[in-house]
């Protein structure tokens, strides 16, 4: 135990006489830690702002694409429509001739 003692008491007063030692050093050394922390927190600072830019072009160029591919589906469904009108009323026309062609087949066979 009193070899921990020595040996805590021995690195206190190496610390102390050090610090004493060169004011200037410790000085200057602290000012190079205040300059390294600065630059660290601009440099941090701006590569948030340019993750944020792209991360907002990004979001952007997302809406332009699903607008467009919106777009593209409505005019699909349109023309999908019209298209399905079409064949139901061609298809109303054949069952309508269909019809017609019954209706005189049996009229000219006497029936009706």
């Amino acid at each position: 135990m009193r070899k921990i003692l020595w040996i805590f008491s021995f690195v206190v007063l190496i610390f102390f006489v050090t610090s004493c030692a060169d004011q200037d050093s410790a000085e200057s050394i602290g000012e190079s830690i205040d300059q390294a922390i600065e630059d660290t927190k601009e440099t941090l600072s701006e590569a948030v702002d340019e993750v944020s830019s792209a991360f907002d072009s990004a979001i952007e160029e997302t809406g332009e694409t699903l607008d467009d591919a919106s777009e593209e589906a409505s005019e699909a469904m349109d023309n999908a429509m019209d298209e399905l009108g079409d064949a139901v009323e061609d298809a109303g026309d054949v069952v309508e001739d269909a019809g017609d062609d019954i209706e005189e087949e049996a009229q000219s066979s006497g029936g009706y």
